[in-house]
C-alpha cells in the first residue's frame, strides 16, 4: 500500500516576505523608468529654452536682413523685430529657470510664449503664400496676372511644426500637474481611511474580554 505524501506546507510568513521583494522591485523598476522620463524630459526643456534665447538675440540681430514679401504680415507688428524677438527670448529667459528648479507654472508661461512666437511666425508666412498661390490660380484659369512676388512655400511648415511641439510639452504638463493632483488627493484619502480604520480597530479591541485565565 502507498502512501501519498502530505503536500508541503507554505509558510505565510515567507510567502509574505516574497511578495514584499516583488512588490519592492517592481517599485524600484518603476521608479528608474519614471526618472529617465523626467531627465529626457527635462534635457528637451534646456534646449528649447537656450534656443529660444539664442534665436530671439540672432533675429535681433539679422533685423536689415528681415526684407521681402515674406516679412510684410508680421512688419506690421509695433517695433518689429525687436519686440516680436523679445517675446521669444523672454520665453526662454523664463522657461529655462522654470525647468531647472521645476516650477511647472514657470514651464507653462515660458512653453505658451515661445509656442506663441512660433504660432505668430507660421502664420506670417503662410499669408504670402497662400496670396500667390491664389493669385497663381487666377493667372493659371482666368485673365488676370499674378503680380505677388513669389515667397518660400516651406518656411510656414517648419515654424507650425515647432508650434505643435511647444504645443505637446504644455499639454504633456498639464496632464503631470492633473495626475499630481490626482494622486495627492488619493493619498490623503487613503490616509483618512486607514485611520478610520485604526481607530475601528482601537474600538474593537476594547470590547474584547481579557485574556488572562485562557488557555
Amino acid at each position: 500500500m502507498t502512501h501519498n505524501p502530505k503536500p508541503t506546507r507554505i509558510d505565510p510568513v515567507e510567502e509574505l516576505a516574497d511578495l514584499l521583494v516583488i512588490m519592492r522591485r517592481q517599485s524600484r523598476n518603476a521608479n528608474v523608468a519614471l526618472e529617465r522620463v523626467q531627465h529626457n524630459r527635462f534635457n528637451l526643456l534646456m534646449v528649447h529654452a537656450v534656443a529660444a534665447i539664442m534665436i530671439g538675440l540672432l533675429f535681433m540681430a539679422s533685423a536689415a536682413t528681415l526684407v521681402g514679401p515674406i516679412w510684410n504680415v508680421l512688419d506690421n507688428i509695433p517695433g518689429f523685430p525687436y519686440t516680436f524677438a523679445g517675446l521669444l527670448v523672454g520665453g526662454g529667459l523664463i522657461l529655462l529657470p522654470g525647468s531647472i528648479a521645476r516650477q511647472s507654472r514657470m514651464e507653462y508661461v515660458g512653453l505658451g510664449l515661445i509656442y506663441l512666437w512660433y504660432l505668430i511666425l507660421a502664420i506670417g508666412f503662410f499669408l504670402p503664400t497662400a496670396i500667390w498661390c491664389w493669385g497663381a490660380l487666377i493667372e493659371l484659369f482666368g485673365d488676370g496676372k499674378n503680380t505677388s512676388s513669389r515667397p518660400s512655400f516651406y518656411a510656414w511648415v517648419v515654424y507650425l511644426h515647432l508650434a505643435l511641439i511647444m504645443r505637446v510639452h504644455m499639454w504633456t504638463l498639464r496632464n503631470i500637474r492633473r495626475q499630481q493632483t490626482a494622486a495627492i488627493k488619493q493619498v490623503q484619502q487613503d490616509q483618512r481611511d486607514d485611520e478610520r480604520a485604526a481607530e475601528a480597530f482601537r474600538k474593537w479591541t476594547r470590547k474584547q474580554p481579557p485574556m488572562e485565565g485562557r488557555e
